[in-house]
């Protein structure tokens, strides 16, 4: 697998994933978190989880609109 790892910085609020989107890219985070961010009826969004480098998610299945988005390290 390592030859086909490449590093990224993405940035904060970077979307990395959309629900019920085929998943393009797979993500090992070195630092920081993700969150798992579900958008509910009339826009509002709220975090419904966080990813590290100690763990990996699973697609979001709370929201028919569920994002995930880097936050920042630290």
């Amino acid at each position: 697998m390592r030859p086909s790892l490449h590093h990224v910085e993405p940035g904060i609020k970077d979307q990395l994933e959309v629900a019920h989107q085929p998943i393009k890219n797979v993500y090992f985070p070195e630092r920081g978190i993700a969150s798992v961010v579900a958008t509910m009826t009339g826009g509002r969004q709220g975090e419904v989880g966080i990813v590290g480098y100690d763990g990996m998610k699973k697609n979001c299945r709370h929201s028919r609109k569920g994002k995930h988005y880097l936050a920042p390290a630290g």
